[in-house]
């Protein structure tokens, strides 16, 4: 339900902290497009490839409210047909607090996935949900999600934890009925999206910020994503 805008109105540093901060207005794309949220995307697509046999790190926070859908992840460099090439997933959220029509609260789970197939709609992927201790959820706390980013492996790990959530391997049910996609070089996109299907579509308006101060909620950064960091090391 956005329109992804080049405005410091949607993103900006703050403090050392880059922030994404969707806003409730009407607006119309650059493709004509009209949506009800701004928002924004930054990539690192033509300017920085993440290549396997690396360890990529995000410490991060996410907004919190019905509607928000934030996401790290990456897809390939090169132009690639997808899902063909893959798409690799740190970390994505629902803003959502309180459980809905029986659906658990989201506040303490993140997913992390990767994406393969052919071309759409033969989309397949393999996907893990993180749950946080009780009181160090994600909307609060920072944390910081980690790719081991090897050759034929990808493992993900949440806070250096030793143990990976999610281990993706060629000879995993069904990436094993596909050529492998992920040896590849990828970018790295940040971004919050508003609305779609992984919610269930559900938006609550009055969760968002109006304006670019946020002037209708008591503390703007809940409801922007948050980015203190990112890292990224060859470790051949």
């Amino acid at each position: 339900m956005q329109n992804y805008v080049k405005s410091n109105d949607n993103l900006f540093i703050d403090n050392g902290v880059l922030k994404i901060q969707p806003i409730y207005k009407r607006n119309t794309g650059s493709d004509g497009v009209t949506q009800e949220f701004s928002s924004a995307k930054i990539m690192t697509k033509n300017n920085f490839p993440f290549t396997f046999n690396s360890r990529i790190t995000v410490c991060f926070k996410v907004p919190s409210g019905t509607g928000f859908w934030p996401a790290i992840w990456m897809l390939p460099f090169d132009e690639v047909t997808w899902p063909s090439g893959g798409e690799i997933d740190l970390m994505e959220a629902k803003g959502r607090i309180d459980p809905i029509d029986g659906d658990e609260g989201q506040k303490n789970i993140i997913s992390s996935a990767v994406h393969f197939g052919t071309q759409w709609p033969d989309n397949r992927y393999i996907s893990n949900r993180y749950y946080s201790s009780i009181g160090n959820d994600f909307q609060n706390y920072f944390h910081s999600v980690t790719l081991i980013f090897l050759e034929d492996k990808i493992d993900f790990y949440m806070n250096n934890e030793f143990d990976p959530y999610l281990t993706i391997r060629p000879s995993d049910v069904p990436l094993n009925q596909y050529d492998y996609p992920f040896n590849r070089e990828y970018y790295l996109i940040l971004n919050v999206a508003v609305g779609g299907n992984f919610d269930n579509g559900r938006v609550r308006t009055e969760d968002f910020c109006s304006d670019s101060i946020c002037s209708n909620h008591e503390d703007p950064d809940t409801k922007r994503f948050q980015i203190d960091w990112i890292e990224y090391e060859n470790i051949n």
